[in-house]
């Protein structure tokens, strides 16, 4: 049982050791009947955001994160997920706007309060704590690596870390930004939220940072009733408010378990008997109870034994005997039929209950079996959207009828067939036989792949390098399983630039800028690699015009053009090749009317730029003009999808689109009609999914999930 708990809430903001309110922070209310049973928690959101001295970024990521939160569908982790997510995108809209090119920092830390369970979420420069019972648990103790931060407003999809803990009265929950953490130590820390006071701890706490800088807000737990002298917590929906109390002087803590607590105020319980004295009054209770079951016992077994009864025994008069013996039976019960036919009774009563059970079961399954025709008959004869409905109500029907008869041979072989049905439907295409070919250390997120013949390239944006594998002869394996960093930050390939932030990268033939091919990368410095695995050489140059940028996520190439996509300046910057290598300014692809380009995440060309949006849009262009798409024949719409992959006709006769919500990949004309999609059996290496890179002659599609990098095997189209 869930034990009833409250909590008082403070919140501050510390600049130079001096405590204000902070409107980084708010509380937002679960909708209610969400789940029949569950009562509605409150989310507590904490914002952290470097270079915002108003407030203002933040503000709109907690407002993003709680509100989505309590729009969205789906399980509460997907749900939590899905509103970092939003408040990720926040910071990153901001982001594009920048004219400079350093983004700004920061951090989401969001703690969902029902009863005595509390779930944590965090991502980016932001820390959940929990203090309790005299151990403090910060999310920040197993961090990868500070990298992972720089994925809050850099990416829509940041790294996010879930945790789960059991609330218990006296303990405190402290959602704070990271350098407010790393200015304290686990000791100051752990002493400050001992108070079990959300106004002590953070006084403490400022008391002990006279330099610090950062923003916390404090959840002191408590049972339901016990007194406080900390105002709760506000329960409407948005920001926290409180009136600010000057700071005390610091005080040692005190350990708070109020479920353990005695009141001194009470007067001492009346002494009572001793252990021995109540150990004995239990053996004498044990010992009478033994007795008289004893005595039940017998005299029962005797009433069941033939012969004389209890009163007669002993008298030698065979009348008197015979006559006492029937009055006495005429007078009681005849024990001895009974005892014979209570077995039986109880047993027919068995049998009738299992056979009425198998027979309600019988009857459910024909009811289910009954529907299930039904369905299938619609399905038969009906159009696509019609019958793709009833073969998916035939699934749920038998995955109830496979729960109502878990024996039944019938049940899974119907099953196999109305799934294939329905991916026949769905023109869905199971593949077998996925296995990761590399593993990417935890410290990165491994998210773009380019395949040339044998060699794999894979850019980890996050830690900024670029891993070289090569096939073995097979071209199923990898040739090493060695490690081998072809870029990474802080090289200096030209002598004098350093490599920073890396965009993207692309292969470009060989031509009038690279006579025998190069795998180009771009950084976000305006720094241009070129390697040329011929020669094993890379070269560096710094592309004209960088400075102009403002937010470039991708790049892509065409005939030797570069193309660059940059959300922020709105806008496909194209480089031309000239005096071998990209000596010019860009030119701008769009001309006349620019689209809306803040939400795109990838780019692919062919002759056409397609652009790949975050909420599913795909959009074709023609010379800077719109060409009509559509995604068509889906069962169901583009939601998150992660990368695009096409190439000229003579490389790739087909558009590729992967989404992770949904674990696929779809196969489409370059008119956008669905031809296959593909899923992979008894695997969930898709639903991870960042990049993919598709060999059609080879008939292979390479993907990155997961931070790791695998292959599978396509059919022909």
């Amino acid at each position: 049982m869930s034990t009833l708990l409250e909590a008082d809430v403070g919140q501050m903001r510390l600049s130079a050791g001096e405590q204000s309110p902070t409107s980084a922070a708010g509380c937002f209310n679960e909708p209610r009947g969400r789940r029949r049973g569950q009562q509605p928690g409150v989310l507590y959101v904490l914002a952290a955001v470097e270079d915002d001295p108003q407030e203002t970024i933040a503000q709109a990521i907690v407002k993003a994160v709680g509100e989505t939160y309590q729009s969205a569908r789906g399980s509460l982790t997907s749900r939590l997920i899905r509103a970092i997510e939003a408040g990720s995108a926040a910071l990153l809209q901001d982001n594009l706007s920048l004219v400079s090119r350093s983004p700004r920092r920061g951090g989401v830390a969001c703690a969902l309060v029902r009863q005595d369970d509390l779930y944590l979420a965090q991502a980016g420069a932001a820390v959940a704590c929990v203090y309790q019972r005299g151990a403090l648990d910060c999310q920040a103790n197993d961090e990868p690596g500070a990298e992972l931060k720089q994925a809050f407003g850099r990416r829509h999809d940041p790294d996010v870390r879930l945790a789960y803990h059991t609330l218990k009265p006296g303990g405190s929950v402290m959602l704070a930004s990271t350098d407010l953490i790393q200015q304290t130590g686990q000791e100051t820390l752990a002493g400050a939220l001992g108070f079990a006071n959300a106004r002590l701890s953070l006084d403490s706490l400022a008391a002990a940072l006279p330099t610090g800088e950062g923003v916390a807000l404090v959840l002191a737990v408590r049972g339901r009733g016990a007194p406080s002298s900390v105002r709760p917590a506000a329960t409407a929906a948005g920001a926290i408010h409180e009136r600010p109390h000057p700071r005390p002087r610091p005080v040692a803590p005190r350990e708070a378990f109020p479920e353990e607590a005695v009141e001194p105020s009470l007067p001492p319980a009346p002494a009572g008997p001793t252990l021995e004295e109540r150990l004995a009054s239990a053996r004498e209770g044990v010992r009478r109870g033994v007795a008289a079951a004893g005595h039940l016992a017998g005299d029962w077994l005797r009433r069941l034994m033939p012969g004389e009864e209890g009163p007669y025994r002993g008298d030698r008069r065979p009348v008197d005997r015979k006559l006492r013996r029937q009055a006495a039976h005429a007078k009681e019960p005849n024990w001895r039929w009974i005892a014979l036919g209570l077995p039986a009774i109880v047993a027919l009563v068995v049998v009738g209950a299992y056979w009425k059970r198998g027979w309600d079961r019988q009857a459910q399954y024909d009811d289910l079996m009954a529907r299930l025709d039904e369905q299938l008959a619609i399905a038969a004869t009906a159009d696509e959207t019609t019958a793709r409905l009833a073969l998916e109500t035939a699934l749920a029907l038998l995955e109830e009828a496979a729960k109502t008869m878990p024996q039944s041979e019938e049940v899974p072989r119907l099953q196999d067939s109305v799934q294939e049905q329905l991916d026949t439907l769905n023109r869905a295409l199971r593949l077998e036989g996925v296995e990761p070919l590399y593993t990417y250390p935890a410290t990165g997120e491994a998210d773009q792949i380019v395949v040339h013949g044998t060699d794999i390239y894979v850019l980890d944006r996050l830690a900024d390098r670029v891993y070289h594998h090569r096939l073995d002869g097979s071209g199923t394996a990898l040739a090493s399983n060695e490690e081998r960093l072809l870029v990474r930050r802080g090289d200096r390939p030209d002598g004098t630039t350093a490599v920073g932030d890396l965009v993207g990268m692309v292969w470009m033939p060989g031509g009038e800028s690279h006579h025998t091919g190069a795998l180009l990368i771009l950084g976000r410095n305006g720094l241009l690699l070129a390697y040329e695995p011929t020669w094993e050489r890379l070269a560096a140059t710094l592309l004209p015009a960088s400075e102009t940028w403002q937010y470039p996520v991708a790049v892509s190439g065409y005939r030797g053009n570069f193309y660059i996509l940059d959300p922020g300046l709105q806008q496909v910057l194209r480089y031309r090749p000239s005096g071998g290598g990209y000596t010019t300014p860009p030119e701008h692809y769009f001309t006349q009317e620019k689209p809306d380009m803040t939400a795109a995440i990838d780019m692919a060309i062919d002759g056409f730029i397609y652009l790949l949006f975050q909420d599913g849009r795909l959009e074709k262009y023609l010379a800077g003009d719109p060409v009509p798409l559509a995604i068509s024949r889906l069962d169901k719409p583009l939601q998150y999808p992660s990368a695009i992959y096409t190439a000229p006709d003579e490389e790739a006769q087909f558009l590729y689109l992967a989404e992770h919500s949904f674990g696929r990949v779809l196969r489409c004309d370059k008119q956008g009609q669905l031809i296959h999609q593909f899923v992979i059996r008894g695997s969930d290496a898709l639903n991870k999914v960042r990049d993919i890179f598709v060999d059609e002659v080879g008939g292979r599609i390479y993907f990155l999930s997961d931070n790791q990098l695998f292959m599978i095997n396509i059919p022909p189209s």
